[in-house]
């Protein structure tokens, strides 16, 4: 079997995780991009995302949100209406052009003084096993969608996320946070399983506004640059130790 270090299709590794019936549930509707799929699932959810199958830095988002029959496209900072079906999907064809597209649907993500956050989760396996190594969390820039580090997102604490937006405690945040890591460590070991080469997960999970967890997509060559501002100031060097060594395998 050819060896993978890095699986660049969101829909290939979708479809891994989606064959664990333990992780279904945390699992967001997702197909790849139609038109027939569109109107399908903006009669079931609020809103949509659709993202390119094959991209980094939350490049070429975009949402897709009905209300009272009109519909709002999303793209970077720039919203515009649309009361018509057609004209909705032909500026989609427009943003997206010939590329493969996944629609997935939309989750109203925590978010802090309205500026959703979603949580970067870290998982390394420098030798036999898997580790988690940690959590942090990435608050959009103002009226962006996308919270990526790259794209002006800021980093938070996931304790912060977890007190301030659902008002949890000590206890309730702990509960959380060991979920977290057991879903984590679920998901590594499923792609581990298909790819034999796979060593370092970042899954982009995120808690919505009812309190659930939910994997909104998962990078098998991740950047670690967040964890430089975690309150354990171990964290960083310990991820540079282990992707030294994962690396050094190659």
């Amino acid at each position: 079997m050819k060896m993978y270090t890095s699986i660049a299709n969101k829909w290939r590794k979708h479809l891994v995780l989606q064959k664990e019936q333990r992780l279904q549930p945390y699992l967001p509707e997702t197909d790849l991009f139609s038109e027939t799929l569109l109107w399908r699932y903006l009669e079931k959810h609020p809103f949509v995302i659709l993202k390119p199958v094959r991209g980094t830095g939350g490049k070429g988002i975009i949402k897709v949100s009905k209300d009272k029959g009109r519909f709002e496209l999303q793209h970077n900072t720039q919203k515009k209406i649309f009361s018509s079906k057609s004209h909705l999907y032909a500026r989609i064809k427009q943003l997206i052009r010939t590329k493969e597209y996944l629609i997935q649907q939309g989750i109203q993500l925590l978010g802090l003084k309205g500026r959703p956050i979603d949580l970067r989760v870290v998982l390394l396996r420098p030798a036999d096993e898997w580790e988690y190594i940690g959590a942090m969390g990435k608050m959009a820039a103002r009226n962006k969608i996308i919270t990526n580090f790259c794209k002006g997102g800021s980093p938070i604490m996931v304790r912060n996320v977890l007190r301030k937006g659902l008002h949890l405690n000590h206890k309730e945040c702990t509960k959380v946070e060991r979920e977290m890591s057991e879903v984590g460590l679920m998901a590594a070991q499923c792609l581990a399983d298909r790819y034999r080469g796979i060593r370092e997960v970042g899954l982009d999970m995120a808690v919505d506004k009812e309190g659930d967890l939910w994997i909104l997509e998962v990078n098998t060559r991740p950047m670690y640059r967040l964890f430089r501002y975690h309150s354990d100031e171990s964290l960083s060097p310990t991820i540079k130790k282990y992707v030294r060594r994962i690396r050094k395998r190659k």
